[in-house]
């Protein structure tokens, strides 16, 4: 533990705790501090560097929700030599004091961290932050002033004003962790407001401007001054500066317009198609005669009309085999007329 001159009006281990992780001890206050909308007479130390008020918090991997002062919140822990957490308070302070390691570690270097709050007449209070040896990247030192309310980001001193916090510039950091704490000085009883208004900036006096005179430019012709003419000595061949060429963008060739070749095509001649034959026109006699199968001897089947001759007779003949002989009598000879005035007809066409 470190000791505390007795001329230091902060005490800092009245109360001395080691060999804990995420522990949080109750600190009764002999005054009270406002924080947000609330007056609290007591707080909670935990070992993780960080003061929650109203109940105890362990927290030590985020900001804690409840009202809380994140020192320099990370997870510690008190083990091995030369570890401890201590606090103390006088009528008008209150100091704890760090000297931790990182979880889980109980040898090696220590991180000494030291909270001093010095409680104004006005009920304001002013808070300082000293720290010595390691400290994470992520430390985390911040102040809720309600739960549910977002982080006031905080270095190494603030102001609490009506329950608001306020970062303010550090006071001198004394050389090493075993100087006595510093007593820092009362806060202004000025009040922040959460939403201040904006300070109106004065607009600037307008004067008038002059008319300005109107600038007569004299009509000055410049007169060419003659070109020495260099001595054969001094003559130094300068090369001429080569004019740039503009660059003609060639215009687009037009395109050709080809005009289609109809290409002719040879005439196809049609195949000569088989002529059909007109089979001659047959009359219902012959119709008749053609169904009859009359055998007509070889020597006078080409004799025209002999044939159809032959099957009329046997037609002739069958003629009235269901009829009375009278009645067949008179049929065949009908038949016989119309049969013989039909191959007379067509005998005729032949010739």
């Amino acid at each position: 533990m470190v000791a505390t001159p007795v001329e230091a009006s902060v005490n800092c281990n009245t109360y001395t705790y080691r060999g804990d992780d995420d522990s949080a001890f109750a600190a009764n206050l002999p005054f009270s501090l406002s924080l947000g909308s609330t007056e609290y007479s007591n707080v909670y130390v935990s070992t993780n560097a960080t003061l929650t008020f109203g109940r105890p918090d362990g927290t030590y991997w985020d900001y804690p929700q409840t009202p809380s002062v994140s020192v320099a919140g990370y997870d510690w822990v008190s083990f091995g030599e030369g570890a401890y957490l201590s606090f103390g308070s006088t009528e008008n302070t209150f100091c704890a004091e760090w000297s931790v390691r990182p979880f889980p570690q109980s040898t090696g270097e220590l991180t000494q961290i030291r909270l001093v709050i010095n409680r104004a007449s006005d009920g304001g209070w002013h808070g300082e932050i000293v720290t010595f040896g390691w400290l994470p990247d992520n430390v985390r030192r911040g102040i809720r002033f309600e739960q549910g309310q977002p982080v006031v980001p905080m270095e190494a001193a603030f102001d609490v004003n009506g329950g608001v916090p306020v970062e303010v510039p550090p006071a001198p950091v004394p050389p090493s962790f075993t100087e006595p704490p510093v007593v820092p000085e009362p806060v202004p009883s000025v009040v922040p407001s959460l939403d201040p208004e904006p300070t109106p900036i004065p607009e600037p006096t307008q004067s008038e401007s002059p008319i300005p005179e109107p600038v007569v430019t004299p009509d000055v012709t410049p007169v060419a001054e003659p070109t020495p003419s260099p001595s054969q000595e001094s003559v130094v061949p300068v090369p001429p500066v080569p004019t740039p060429s503009p660059t003609v963008e060639p215009e687009p060739s037009p395109t050709p317009t080809v005009t289609p070749t109809l290409e002719l095509v040879p005439e196809i001649t049609p195949e000569p198609q088989p002529t059909m034959a007109v089979p001659a026109p047959v009359s219902p006699v012959d119709e008749f005669l053609a169904q009859v199968d009359i055998e007509v001897p070889t020597y006078l089947q080409n004799v025209p009309g002999v044939v159809q001759l032959a099957k009329a007779a046997e037609a002739i003949m069958a003629i009235g085999s269901d009829m009375t002989p009278k009645e067949r009598e008179e049929s065949q000879g009908v038949v016989v007329a119309a049969i013989i005035v039909g191959q007379l007809a067509q005998v005729r066409r032949l010739k």
